[in-house]
C-alpha cells in the first residue's frame, strides 16, 4: 500500500491562470528529473493552492513537485523526502531534546501524519517557504506535543512563538475516550499482518531507524519507509473502524478523538506491544 494520491483522478487540471505553469513545470522537472509525475497531476496539485502567491515563481517548484510526488507514493520521492525529513527534524528538535530516540519519535510522528490519509497531509504544503523550513516548523510542534504527552514541562522555557495554541477541549475528549481508544488500538494491532507488527515493533517499541529496519529485512530504505507507512495506515484505519462500530461515532467525532490522542499513539503502541 502506498500513500493516497494527492487529488481525485477525475479532477480536471487547472494550471495557474497567469500562464506560469510552463515555467513551474520546467523548474520542477529540472529539480527532480527522475520523478515520473504527469504534468496534469502536478497541475492538479498546484490547483489546490491556486490563490497562493508562491505559485507564481519557479523558486519553490522543486519542493512542490517533491510534495506532489510523495502524495502519489513514488518510491524515489519518498526516499528523497525521508532524507529531508530526518535532517529537518534533527535541526528543529535539538534544543528541545538532543537524544536520537526523541528525534526518531518525532520523525515517525511526522512521517505517518504527512504521508498517510486520503489525501495525505503533505498536500497542504503550498510553497510559501522551503519544504525543509515547513518541516522544521511541523517538527517543533510535534516535539512539543510529544513532550506534553509525557508530562515534560521543559518546553515552557522555549520562545512563545514555538508553542502551539492550547486546545483544552481536546483534553476532555482525551479523558473521555482514552480507554476505548486503547482497547480499539489493541484489537487493531492484533489484526495486523505479521510484517506490519514486526515493522511497528522495530520502529515504535525498539526505536530503530528506517535504515536499521531496511537492513534487518534486507530491503532498501524507501521500501522500509513504505512498509512502515502502510502499517500505520492499516492500524489507523482499523482503530477508527473499531471505534466507530463500538461507540457509534460520526466521522467528525472520530476526527476529534484522533486529534486528542494523536500525541499518545506511539506511547500506547509501545505499552500494548510490550
Amino acid at each position: 500500500m502506498t500513500p493516497a494520491r494527492s487529488a481525485r483522478e477525475d479532477d480536471p487540471p487547472r494550471p495557474p491562470s497567469d500562464g506560469s505553469f510552463a515555467a513551474l513545470w520546467t523548474a520542477a522537472r529540472s529539480a527532480w528529473p527522475d520523478f515520473d509525475v504527469a504534468a496534469e497531476d502536478f497541475a492538479r496539485y498546484l490547483a489546490r493552492h491556486a490563490g497562493d502567491g508562491a505559485l507564481r515563481s519557479p523558486e519553490r517548484a522543486g519542493d512542490l513537485y517533491l510534495a506532489c510526488s510523495c502524495a502519489r507514493g513514488l518510491p524515489r520521492a519518498l526516499d528523497a523526502f525521508e532524507r529531508i525529513l530526518q535532517a529537518s527534524v534533527a535541526r528543529a528538535v535539538a534544543r528541545i531534546d538532543r537524544s536520537r530516540s526523541f528525534a526518531d519519535l518525532v520523525t515517525q510522528d511526522l512521517r505517518s501524519r504527512l504521508l498517510m490519509g486520503d489525501p495525505p497531509k503533505i498536500v497542504d504544503y503550498a510553497g510559501r517557504a522551503p519544504l525543509a523550513s515547513w518541516l522544521k516548523t511541523a517538527a517543533v510542534r510535534s516535539a512539543l506535543n510529544l513532550m506534553r504527552a509525557k508530562g515534560d514541562q521543559r518546553h515552557d522555557s522555549l520562545p512563545s512563538g514555538l508553542i502551539a495554541e492550547g486546545e483544552p477541549e481536546l483534553a476532555l475528549v482525551r479523558a473521555k475516550y482514552r480507554p476505548e481508544f486503547e482497547d480499539a488500538l489493541r484489537t487493531a494491532l492484533s489484526s495486523l499482518p505479521e510484517r506490519d507488527r514486526a515493522v511497528l515493533c522495530s520502529s515504535v517499541r525498539d526505536g530503530r531507524s528506517i535504515d536499521e529496519i531496511a537492513e534487518m529485512h534486507g530491503v532498501g530504505r524507501s521500501t522500509a519507509a513504505r512498509w512502515l507507512i502502510a502499517a500505520r495506515e492499516r492500524l489507523t484505519a482499523e482503530t477508527r473502524r473499531t471505534l466507530q462500530e463500538r461507540l457509534g461515532l460520526t466521522p467528525s467525532e472520530l476526527d476529534s478523538v484522533a486529534a486528542a490522542v494523536r500525541s499518545e499513539v506511539d506511547v500506547s503502541i509501545v505499552r500494548l506491544l510490550g
